[in-house]
């Protein structure tokens, strides 16, 4: 069981590497802006 209330959020992975010029990844594509709430993906926690 879960120890919280909501079982299910709105969730993002998003990296930046800067080993050869700047390089972006993300779990859900985005336009390069990680703060685009809309565009994460759901989890849902059993």
């Amino acid at each position: 069981m879960c120890p919280f209330q909501v079982h299910a959020g709105r969730e993002t992975f998003y990296r930046i590497d800067y080993d050869q010029g700047e390089t972006l990844w993300a779990w859900q594509r985005n336009s390069g802006n990680f703060h685009e709430h809309g565009k994460f993906g759901i989890f849902e926690f059993e």
